[in-house]
């Protein structure tokens, strides 16, 4: 790397800018820059398996056979510092790998499942049918370069020339770039970007950004000045992604291009005065690839316009139409792309390296190890072009011309959200995808007397706590099976029936419970809106006296053990016997048996209580069994209050403090 760096600072680039043409300069810095680089930096071969892990590096690799080497050689000493030498950068690329790995990763899990799949190896590859089936790449190759510039095929390209739209286009002349601005963006390169067709790979200008600045400088601002988009910076190398787990097509594969990176940030300084001249002509409908925009705010004006028009307009249905261009970014025509930068104004010189940077280009498209023949692209934009959003955008501009003022179009790059779609609007060769074209009908549909039924259903639901509505329920299960085996009508229930369903109780259960269940019938009535059969009803009166008289009114309950027996019964105990420790014992586990549950457990998460309810440290486990401590309960102050009397010999206290 410092013979490099030395290198290329006494390197005499003044040939370059001594050239005149901008074509010229950038042959002449190749003509410098590759015999340095094929000298100190020669291309390497490895090897790359499906066994190999992520870290593996080919530098790793070459550490492995060196100590091999050494081994069967017996050098020991040459042995054991490639050994620690190898497992010093196994452990460093390990660690490297897996904290750039979690750092990328999101907050969802189906991320991390992902990522740790693909770690053990547990993941299915991404793989390719065609491959295993068909042994000549190359044949694949050229099959794959046709198809996709089968899209063009049947383009008749006329390239406009500066005379034509120079009373359109602005004289005003572009500022030189400064060094520092060309410096600035050089460090900027990502050094981990794939290398383009010139091989110079990107992490040469962001280390070296010093030394190249001054040369590029000049290369750059000549090709602005000139309108021209260097040939060299024109050719693409095309590598293919699937869009599916297993292709069986070349139309399901994502066409990638890789160009050079001294391109790259020419292309930056374009889009910045491209969007100089024309951000604030780009109908604000286009969300896809502008500062401030995204998604989100595409979602938030969509159903805005919606909300909107409903209630503007309740009785009016909003149609949508979700559209989706095929192949949008293949079939940008480029004539019309540069009739639209003309009709927007911009600078001439701009103009023309933009029709520079749109003409002559080819593109290879690279497959296994074989490489394609270079094919013309005669539309649309390189996917992975620093330019080619920008571009798009605009070429997409023009959807917007003849769409009534009712219609409302909302844009994301190549998708499209209108409520009508007009096909004369389409600019090129651009077609919808019908497989992902969708339309949608919304409408303010008011509340029907079914729906204001079920909503006064669902509120009186909520009249009575689930323990009620669970005693009503078996009430009115008990009622309705007594009708029906015996007939009788359960509403509008006569008074004898009543007398004998009463007496039927009686079987079963005591007067309170059986006043409880006739109880439903007044509630039975009520829903249907009739009066209470019982009401002022001397038969049913004189029938349930008669049950209490002779029955009774309820079992006889014994009282429970209260805060005045327990303050009676203490001074009364020794606790040196141990039959008056377990009888003590056993009422307070009676006394604290008035716990409720609401007490001990939260309804909600939310509604969570530490000072109120159980939590873990609350609870103590020993060989001899389990202590539980609560804090609060139903009778807990009483106690309290009890045992602070107790010590102090007080009489009795005040309950519940």
């Amino acid at each position: 790397m410092r013979r490099l760096g030395l290198a290329l600072n006494l390197t005499d680039f003044s040939q370059v800018e001594d050239s005149q043409h901008a074509e010229i300069k950038v042959q002449t810095l190749y003509s410098i820059l590759r015999p340095i680089l094929d000298r100190l930096l020669p291309l390497k071969k490895g090897k790359v398996t499906s066994q190999d892990k992520a870290w593996i590096t080919p530098r790793i690799k070459g550490l492995i056979a060196e100590r091999q080497k050494a081994f069967m050689s017996g050098e020991t000493n040459g042995y054991n510092k490639l050994r620690n030498k190898v497992q010093y950068c196994l452990k460093r690329a390990k660690r490297s790998f897996f904290k750039k790995e979690v750092g990328q990763m999101k907050l969802g899990g189906t991320h991390w499942f992902s990522t740790v799949k693909a770690l053990i190896g547990a993941s299915k590859p991404r793989g390719n049918s065609m491959l295993a089936t068909a042994a000549d790449t190359s044949a694949q190759c050229e099959s794959f370069s046709k198809h996709f510039a089968s899209v063009w095929s049947s383009v008749h390209r006329v390239i406009l020339s500066p005379m034509d739209v120079a009373d359109q286009l602005s004289h005003r002349t572009i500022p030189e770039l400064s060094n520092g601005q060309v410096k600035a963006q050089l460090k900027r390169v990502n050094p981990r970007k794939a290398t383009g067709g010139d091989h110079i790979p990107p992490w040469v200008l962001s280390i070296f950004h010093e030394e190249l600045a001054l040369v590029m400088c000049n290369i750059y601002n000549a090709c602005l000045q000139q309108g021209v988009f260097p040939m060299e910076w024109k050719e693409e190398l095309v590598v293919l992604v699937p869009k599916t787990p297993k292709p069986n097509g070349p139309e399901e594969f994502r066409r990638i291009s890789l160009t050079s990176s001294f391109g790259k940030v020419l292309e930056v300084f374009l889009r910045y005065l491209l969007l100089q001249d024309t951000n604030h002509l780009i109908h604000d409908s286009q969300h896809g690839f502008r500062r401030g925009r995204s998604t989100i705010s595409a979602l938030i004006h969509t159903t805005q316009y919606w909300y909107n028009a409903v209630n503007s307009f309740p009785k009016l249905d909003v149609h949508v139409a979700f559209i989706d261009f095929s192949r949008a970014f293949d079939t940008i025509d480029h004539d019309s792309l540069l009739h639209s930068l003309s009709h927007m104004g911009i600078r001439l010189d701009l103009w023309r390296c933009l029709c520079s940077y749109l003409s002559d280009r080819v593109q290879r498209v690279k497959w296994g190890m074989s490489i394609s023949k270079a094919r013309p692209l005669l539309a649309g934009t390189l996917q992975g072009g620093i330019l080619s959003p920008t571009l798009f955008i605009i070429g997409m501009n023009s959807l917007d011309q003849g769409i009534p003022p009712n219609i409302t179009p909302v844009k994301y790059a190549d998708d499209l959200t209108n409520s009508e779609f007009l096909m004369a609007s389409m600019s090129g060769l651009m077609s919808a995808n019908a497989k992902k074209t969708k339309y949608m009908v919304i409408s303010c549909i008011l509340d029907s007397e079914a729906s204001l039924d079920a909503d006064i259903r669902l509120y009186r639901s909520g009249t009575y706590a689930d323990s009620t509505k669970a005693i009503y329920k078996s009430q009115r299960r008990a009622y309705l099976r007594f009708w029906l085996y015996h007939q009788y009508v359960p509403v509008l229930a006569t008074t004898k029936n009543l007398c004998r369903y009463a007496v039927f109780l009686v079987r079963t259960l005591r007067y309170n419970s059986i006043v409880n269940y006739l109880n439903i019938v007044r509630r039975l009535h009520q829903e249907a809106g009739l009066a209470n059969p019982q009401h002022d009803n001397w038969l049913i009166q004189t029938t349930l006296r008669g049950i209490r008289r002779i029955h009774g009114d309820c079992v006889t309950q014994k009282l429970p053990i209260t805060p005045d027996i327990l303050r009676a019964m203490y001074p009364q105990l020794d606790f040196t016997q141990a039959k008056h420790v377990v009888f003590w014992a056993a009422c307070l586990v009676g006394f604290f048996s008035f716990f409720r549950k609401s007490n001990l457990l939260p309804k909600t998460p939310k509604s969570f209580d530490s000072v109120q309810h159980l939590c873990r440290k609350d609870f103590r486990f020993f060989e001899w069994g389990a202590v539980i401590t609560v804090r609060w309960s139903k009778t807990i102050h009483f106690f309290l209050s009890f045992m602070s009397h107790a010590k102090t010999g007080e009489g009795r206290g005040k309950g519940g403090e």
